[in-house]
């Protein structure tokens, strides 16, 4: 009977754990905490790879998730423990998800998994907060609007409210005020620290370009091109990059060719100048220099007005009135600053010319082109292909004979010839850099100013002192009148008879403390002077310190 009953016990013993370790299976797998950041203990235990691979396997950071019809808490859960922050999800916040991420962030991942189920976030504090759209709209309607006005220094507040007009809430709003270029942001708190931020990075000083342009008209003779003159003078190829491929390949300019751009250096254009100068075959028109900012056009303009007459007939009769037509050289250059130390530059040259007459009125011809490229910062452009055609007459004569009115024009001869220019400019933009000091230059900086400051208040201590010496020094005056006084009086009193002899008694007694209050003045006047000396051997150290 023993046996049976201890077979019984043993039995119900076994029974008793099975069921215990049933029970705590359930738990485990139930995962009913939510809404905070877990524990290690507490991490759930769901069929998920909490490290992901990735390029920094040891990122701390990172979450890989693989669930498929899963309560999003438990997904918040996972989320909160991998990132180590503590999250509470609202009660609204029920919905069963499928997601499949690797080796992201955790923030990131709660970003993208709330926003495709229709769910948000906010943060306060150390803090995060889950909860439905609708109930953060509701939250954000109680919440009390603030101003405030946020001063610019470079950007162009018109310009960037429609910028930052995007990360107001819907209650909020921009106004600017012109005078100031001050944003006058009226919003809830959060959203109006956003656009401080946000204004803040944008606001930010905008880059300035140099354009340097030189514009030369070159004499072209036995077919010569740009190209072919500065193969001539260089002895070697020039490489260039065609207007139809600028950005891709470079290709040798050589006889026979017409490219229209290019890129060479300044030693190559000092000497083809000099050399078709020294030929007299170039002529520099003009060396203008212009600043623009980044990605704002700069216009540089050559021209002349050609006069003209033009006749209107009206009731009264006819009306002559002078008119003018526009001629000459414009050149239209808008860079932009690209990473590094390149700029990229749309270029667009213009040539306009009077080639005759028509009618009393100027015919104007005209030359345009238009190139995009991509310069290292101080490199030249050479734009070329502008040609002009023009008559030019020349006179020989036999000197006095082809004078003679007449029979002169025996003795001399007219000659037309055509000469034909192309006018060649050289754009060479150079990057404005703001100074910049370096982290050895920025600490002398701050010593400098330390050392500033203690001068300060070390002069300010020996003016206190000095203020002090002088106030001692005046009581000290002050006191050897009145001593004198007192001596005064007391030489009238000994030479008066008809003073009695306790009269004389008192004046010794007075006259014998008066002996004494000198010796304390004179010791007072020598301390004094001392004072001084040390007041003037501070200031002698202070200006060598300077």
């Amino acid at each position: 009977m023993a046996g049976k009953n201890q077979k019984i016990n043993s039995n119900s013993t076994v029974l008793y754990c099975v069921f215990l370790l049933i029970i705590a299976g359930y738990f485990a797998a139930s995962d009913t905490y939510f809404g905070f950041a877990q524990s290690e203990e507490a991490a759930p235990e769901v069929a998920v790879e909490l490290v992901g691979e990735s390029d920094v396997p040891d990122d701390p950071h990172l979450v890989s998730l693989n669930f498929k019809d899963t309560d999003i808490r438990e997904i918040i859960n996972i989320i909160a423990y991998k990132g180590g922050v503590n999250i509470v999800a609202g009660d609204d916040v029920k919905v069963k998800v499928n997601v499949k991420l690797k080796s992201v962030h955790w923030e990131k991942a709660l970003d993208v998994i709330l926003k495709t189920y229709n769910f948000t976030y906010k943060r306060d504090d150390n803090l995060i907060r889950v909860m439905s759209l609708q109930r953060a709209l509701e939250e954000e309607g109680k919440i009390p609007l603030v101003t405030k006005i946020i001063p610019l220094n470079f950007a162009d507040v018109g310009k960037l409210r429609e910028s930052l007009a995007k990360v107001l809430s819907k209650r909020g709003n921009i106004s600017i005020d012109t005078r100031t270029n001050a944003l006058i942001v009226t919003d809830i708190p959060e959203a109006v620290d956003s656009v401080a931020v946000a204004a803040k990075n944008l606001d930010a000083r905008t880059p300035q370009v140099l354009i340097e342009a030189m514009m030369v008209d070159i004499k072209i003779t036995n077919n010569d091109t740009w190209g072919s003159l500065l193969n001539a003078v260089r002895g070697s190829d020039a490489l260039t990059q065609n207007l139809t491929n600028l950005a891709a390949n470079q290709v040798t300019w050589g006889q026979g060719t017409d490219p229209l751009t290019g890129v060479v250096t300044s030693k190559d254009i000092n000497g083809v100048l000099d050399f078709l100068i020294s030929q007299n075959r170039a002529k520099i028109l003009a060396n203008p220099k212009v600043l623009t900012l980044d990605n704002q056009e700069a216009k540089i303009e050559i021209t002349e007005e050609i006069p003209y007459l033009e006749s209107v007939d009206s009731g009264s009769g006819t009306t002559t009135n002078v008119k003018f037509k526009e001629a000459g050289i414009k050149l239209f250059v808008t860079p932009h600053i690209t990473s590094g130390e390149y700029i990229s530059m749309n270029v667009k040259p213009e040539q306009s010319f009077k080639s005759g007459e028509a009618q009393g009125q100027p015919l104007i011809d005209g030359r345009k082109a238009e190139t995009n490229l991509l310069v290292k910062d101080g490199e030249t452009i050479v734009i070329g292909g502008l040609r002009q055609r023009k008559d030019t007459y020349s006179v020989d004569k036999v000197p006095f004979l082809g004078d003679i009115p007449l029979i002169g024009l025996l003795f001399k001869k007219r000659t037309k010839t055509e000469v034909e220019t192309e006018l060649v400019l050289f754009v060479t933009p150079h990057i404005v850099r703001e100074p910049i000091l370096s982290e050895h230059e920025v600490a002398l900086f701050k010593e400098l100013g330390e050392k500033k400051q203690l001068h300060a208040d070390e002069r300010t201590e020996v003016e206190k002192f000095k203020a002090m010496v002088d106030k001692m020094w005046e009581k000290l005056q002050a006191s050897k009148i009145e001593d004198k006084e007192v001596m005064r009086r007391k030489a009238r009193r000994k030479n008066s008879a008809a003073n009695t002899e306790k009269i004389l008694q008192a004046d010794g007694a007075g006259y014998a403390k008066k002996e004494v209050g000198e010796d304390k003045i004179n010791e007072l006047d020598d301390k004094i002077t001392r004072l001084k000396e040390t007041l003037e051997q501070m200031q002698d150290e202070i200006a060598r310190e300077k």
